[in-house]
């Protein structure tokens, strides 16, 4: 399952429309597997749901997302936890705990 997060200097970026980087994790089982972090410069707020898709992830976390964004994820199939903020690892770690 890959998971992302918008991305800043290790918290989750709190604007999703206006971040310049998601970090990924692969987790299997509960346990990350690997980490990236990708660019989206040069992507447009709108093209942020195809450019996940485009990476195969399946959950997005983050903290603030307009309703617009929100539609355009369930669209491309993406599950959606939103006003999560802080350490975008142990967001992920929480989460994992969570629902794995």
């Amino acid at each position: 399952m890959i998971i992302a997060v918008p991305y800043d200097n290790g918290n989750i970026f709190p604007k999703f429309g206006q971040t310049a980087f998601f970090k990924l994790y692969d987790a299997h089982d509960g346990i990350i597997r690997k980490t990236e972090i990708v660019s989206t410069v040069s992507k447009s707020h709108g093209a942020l749901a195809v450019f996940l898709t485009q990476h195969n992830v399946e959950t997005l976390i983050c903290d603030s997302i307009g309703s617009a964004a929100q539609t355009a994820l369930r669209l491309c199939g993406i599950k959606l936890r939103c006003g999560v903020t802080g350490s975008a690892d142990e967001a992920i770690r929480r989460y994992l705990h969570s629902y794995c």
